[in-house]
């Protein structure tokens, strides 16, 4: 129980920075530790970036060389310097300056315990340390290595090794700069100068191990000969690191002896210094003149000898100032820098704004951010500044130049002395509440505390008949379009595979025909075939290549002018149809592999010639193929090849692996979690590999959306017209009909986000104060399986879970604070006192269950999801090689995603989206009909996702208002139970939309098709907010947009349904050059 205490105790001061300020001491408010905390947390992810920049490389490098041990020896001994380095002045001001040493060593509490306590916290503070340069190069050895799962398993127990190791320097150091202080009269001066050496020592060994990996990488195998001779125990260092067992458990029996050891010897010198009476020197007086000076310059001479009279003034104030200005300043005056060099400026000035409060700091960090922000997006766009524009440059370098400016100018005023400059405080309008004391006024946000705790949120939908009627009639009458033409429900489901390179297959027509044509159907295929024709058997006309390889799967085909590549290799076709005469159709393969399912001769009217008769000839004997099986299926033939019959776009990458999981072969798609594919296998199983089949299960989920988005406008609305309104612009959106419809994954993730939100949103409404726990505890599990099911799906499932994080922990804030607010006022009612008493354990449990939703449960989810992909390997077992099979198609998914290089003439950058720039292109019929066309575009409705624009940027800027900027004290904010669906509708979109805003590779439409529900929710939200204000305007609003979104739904039904239709449509409909293809 003591040395726990102690424990606790001590933890406490190392996390004292972030619950109280430095500067008054006092405890920090709610949002200004969670602001710090979140900053703190910005600059821990920017070193462990620029870490994870060093051991890529050296990864890279050094593990397909077979020196696995080399590079965990490089990566330790960098994060051992760091560790010590950086924890020297924890174990100096832990052990020897501590206020409390004398009153803790006057208790009963043995001294060993104090020394062992006081050493765990430096141990503590050097595995955080150390952890900071260990965590990358674990992350990079695991995405790298071809067997990383040893290395990431012994890497657990060398963290803890080689902190250890640190702790012990640490102390030594810590040591080292106690007795030099002792012995030095000016103590202040030594501490400053120790640590201005320190730095100065960190930043010369970081230059130095750049300098040694550099010489490594250069000379990777000749280097890791020469130092596994000469330095052995960096060979035994690295190899129990990588895996070896006997080097590993030898390190930690070593190092734990070592520590144990180390601890005994210190145990009585430490409380020799403890106890040691230190004297004070003779000061000796000299009478001297005293020179009348200005009062400025006695403030300053003041100033300046307090400033030097103590250490952790001058490392902390003059320091820190003189290191912001450092920091803010290089980038904008040194030539060839750059840009991420103000990076670590730009967090210094948050931190400094969340700490003074100083408005000035804000808008030199805000200046300073949309410059860099505005710089690398050009650099990224056109590989230098000036383009397209050579004044951007010369505005970009003003506006930084005002921050720098700004910031030198806050800084001088804010170390003088000044008052921050802030922005005067709005204060809520005080509310009166009667009491038998008499009357109390209370603010807005503490009202909210207290009325909620008295009186809960409703949770509950209400859902009438009229609801259900309303999800029904939206639901039934878009599944009726969605549906109609979706795809041919029968197809071929057998085939012919060849087994040898000119092996051939003789079609019989029974007589001889004229201009008929020649359509074929097949598989998944490795080489293709020729076609040639015979009146009477013998005589052939010559070969015509038919197009058929691995992208033209699934598909009818018409036999066209083939186009040949460099090798003479068919790769591609065009014109219209081939016109063939004859009764014999011969098809010869070019190698084995050839999966070809149908093969029919069609008329001119689009009607099948009867065979008579087929025969194969130069197979592989005893592996030959019934050649009748290309004959067999003739009533699926279709009239002409269409999206209806056939695979567009994408499909032949996912619906595709929906047949191969199905069939438990090896899959060809593998840059996407499988469970999207899963589902459209099952629809396979059950109705066969046909077009209808394998867009079943999208066009279903999107038909589950419609009352999806219906039910979340409800638990965040509570009225039917707005619910009815969101259903409705969901309904009318083209690219939900588009996207649904075809068979790629995209539409499974956004359904699964829509309902992890309604359910996060359904909790945030819930309180463990008033319902019971377990009832709290069902819509977070819900949200959890969903968060599962999305992230199994696309990993874009991660960017909402980072949302709902988002909601949960800022939900669970308010719980505490209320918490906090029944303490102080627990004997005015029983509902404080239970509040009061019931958060520490009902928050515990809230906590622990998360874990378990929230991490555990997708964690099973997405493991199970590849079932049907390693049953191509044989039995799926739990075993070792299962987890890393499943760890190992991560990798190759993030490698993938990571080093893709390409161009597409339809590919859009994510600003362009909302506005529907440019459209995606999916389809265009190959014959259509004269004067008409067919096409598929991938594009929003103009009337919701332009409408929802503007809606959308309104409920960020509102939240922000509301929530954000109170939260920085900027404003003071306002609590209204009417505006409570903004903040979770602005989370929402932004985990949706904001993370492809950092993606560098390819992107499309497509990609903004998550973000779509959020944006008509905003319209709900938007016109919910006006009908306050002039409900008239709002309700006239609300029937022009749901009139204008039906309207230009079946304007452009064409282009979002493949509808064969007259050109001139089409035409009309195409409002921009070169904005609508057909």
């Amino acid at each position: 129980m003591m040395i726990r205490a102690l424990l606790r105790k001590q933890l406490r001061e190392l996390g004292a920075a972030f619950l109280r300020s430095s500067k008054t001491g006092k405890a920090r408010s709610r949002a200004s530790a969670v602001g710090y905390a979140l900053l703190f947390a910005v600059l821990v992810v920017v070193l462990m970036l620029c870490f994870a920049g060093m051991a890529l490389p050296l990864a890279s490098v050094l593990l397909p060389a077979g020196l696995d041990w080399l590079y965990f020896a490089s990566m330790g001994l960098t994060a051992l310097l760091v560790s010590v380095l950086a924890s020297a002045f924890t174990s100096y001001s832990g052990l020897f300056q501590s206020r409390d040493n004398e009153l803790l060593l006057s208790l009963p509490i043995p001294p060993a315990v104090i020394f062992g306590v006081r050493v765990s916290t430096v141990y503590l503070a050097c595995l955080i340390y150390l952890l900071m340069a260990w965590v990358p190069a674990v992350v990079c050895y695991g995405l790298l290595a071809a067997h990383p799962l040893a290395g990431v398993l012994c890497s657990i127990p060398m963290a803890l090794v080689l902190a250890g190791a640190a702790c012990i320097l640490a102390v030594l150091l810590g040591w080292a700069v106690a007795l030099a202080n002792d012995r030095a009269r000016h103590k202040s001066l030594v501490t400053v100068v120790c640590s201005l050496v320190f730095f100065a020592l960190y930043y010369a060994g970081f230059l130095r191990v750049q300098d040694i990996l550099d010489d490594l990488l250069a000379d990777a195998a000749q280097s890791g000969v020469a130092l596994a001779r000469a330095a052995w125990p960096l060979r035994l260092l690295g190899g129990a690191a990588a895996g070896e067992l006997p080097a590993l458990v030898g390190l930690v029996l070593g190092t734990v002896l070592c520590f144990a050891v180390f601890c005994k010897l210190l145990e009585k010198p430490y409380l020799r210094r403890m106890t040691a009476r230190k004297g004070t020197a003779r000061t000796a007086y000299h009478a001297r003149k005293a020179r009348p000076v200005s009062l400025r310059q006695a403030l300053l001479r003041r100033e300046l000898l307090h400033l030097g009279s103590s250490s952790a003034y001058m490392l902390n104030s003059a320091m820190g100032t003189l290191g912001l200005l450092v920091l803010g300043g290089v980038p904008f005056f040194l030539p060839k820098m750059h840009e991420r060099y103000i990076l670590p400026a730009l967090a210094l000035l948050f931190f400094a704004f969340v700490e003074t409060g100083d408005i000035r700091l804000l808008i030199s960090a805000v200046l300073a951010s949309a410059a860099s922000a505005v710089n690398i997006g050009v650099v990224l766009a056109f590989d230098y500044l000036i383009a397209p524009n050579t004044w951007l440059g010369y505005v970009l370098g003003a506006v930084q130049l005002a921050a720098a400016g700004l910031t030198a100018f806050t800084a001088v005023r804010l170390s003088l002395g000044a008052r921050p400059l802030t922005l005067p405080g709005r204060r809520a309008k005080p509310v009166h509440m009667a009491k038998e004391s008499g009357e109390k006024t209370v603010c807005a946000a503490e009202k909210r505390e207290r009325d909620e705790l008295l009186h809960p949120q409703d949770y509950r939908m209400h859902l009438k008949k009229r609801d259900f009627a309303i999800m029904g009639m939206l639901t039934l009458v878009y599944g009726a379009v969605a549906f109609y033409h979706l795809g041919a429900t029968k197809a071929p489901q057998t085939g012919y595979v060849s087994t040898a390179e000119g092996e051939s297959v003789v079609i019989d027509l029974g007589s001889v025909h004229e201009n008929f044509h020649v359509y074929y159907y097949g598989g998944i295929s490795d080489t293709q075939f020729t076609v040639s024709t015979s009146v009477d058997g013998e005589t052939y006309t010559e070969e015509i290549g038919a197009f058929f390889d691995r992208g033209e799967c699934f598909k009818w085909l018409a036999l066209r002018e083939p186009t040949y590549n460099a090798d003479g290799v068919v790769a591609g076709a065009s014109g219209g149809m081939l016109t063939l005469n004859g009764r014999y159709i011969r098809l010869t393969f070019d190698g084995a592999g050839s999966a070809l399912w149908e093969v029919a001769a069609v008329d001119g009217n689009g009607r099948v010639i009867p065979v008579q008769a087929i025969s194969a000839s130069g197979a592989v004997e005893g592996r030959a193929a019934d050649p009748n099986v290309l004959i067999d299926e003739q009533d699926t033939v279709p009239e002409k090849p269409t999206y209806e019959n056939s695979m567009y776009f994408d499909e032949i990458y996912h619906a595709r692996t929906g047949y191969e999981h199905a069939h438990s072969l090896y899959t060809y798609e593998t840059t996407h979690p499988p469970l999207g594919k899963v589902f459209m296998s099952w629809c396979i199983d059950l109705m066969g590999m046909t077009p209808f089949a394998w867009r079943f299960a999208g066009t279903l989920t999107g038909i589950l959306m419609i009352p999806a988005i219906y039910l979340l406008a409800m638990q965040l609305m509570k009225r039917t017209r707005w619910a009815a309104l969101s259903a409705l612009l969901l309904t009318a959106d083209c690219m939900h009909f588009t996207q649904t419809r075809i068979a790629t994954i995209d539409s499974f993730p956004v359904l699964f986000m829509m309902v992890m939100f309604l359910f996060m949103a359904r909790w945030m409404q819930m309180s463990f104060y008033h319902q019971k726990l377990w009832r709290t505890l069902v819509p977070l599990f819900a949200s959890g399986v969903f968060m599962g099911l999305a992230i199994a799906s696309k990993w874009i499932g991660c960017y909402g879970a980072v949302g709902l994080a988002v909601l949960f922990f800022s939900r669970f804030i308010t719980l505490y604070k209320q918490s906090v607010y029944a303490k102080r006022h627990r004997d005015e009612d029983p509902a404080f006192a239970r509040a009061a008493d019931g958060f520490a354990q009902k928050g515990a449990a809230t906590l622990a269950a998360c874990v378990v939703f929230f991490v555990i449960v997708p964690i099973v989810i997405y493991c199970l999801s590849y079932i049907p992909y390693l049953s191509a390997y044989g039995e799926v077992k739990l075993n070792l090689k299962t987890l890393e099979r499943i760890w190992n198609a991560q990798v190759t998914m993030f490698e993938y995603h990571k080093n893709l290089v390409a161009t597409h003439y339809f590919s859009s950058p994510w600003y362009e989206w909302p506005l529907i720039i440019k459209p995606m292109w999916y389809y265009s019929a190959a014959f259509p009909a004269m004067g008409k066309a067919s096409t598929i575009m991938a594009f929003g409705n103009p009337a919701v996702w332009w409408t929802g624009l503007v809606a959308i940027l309104f409920v960020l800027g509102y939240s922000a208002y509301r929530n954000a900027l109170p939260m920085l004290r900027v404003t003071c904010g306002r609590d209204d139970a009417y505006d409570r669906a903004m903040p979770v509708i602005a989370v929402g979109f932004l985990s949706a939309y904001l993370p492809w805003v950092l993606v560098s590779r390819l992107t499309f439409i497509y990609h903004y098709f998550a973000s779509v529900p959020f944006i008509i929710l905003a319209t709900a939200q938007g016109l919910r907010y006006l009908e306050r204000h002039n409900k008239k305007l709002s309700h006239a609003l609300m029937l022009v947009l749901g009139v204008a979104a039906v309207a230009l739904f079946i304007a452009f039904y064409p282009y979002a349904s493949g509808l064969e239709v007259s050109r001139e449509w089409l035409a009309r409909m195409n409002w921009f050059k070169n904005w609508m293809w057909y």
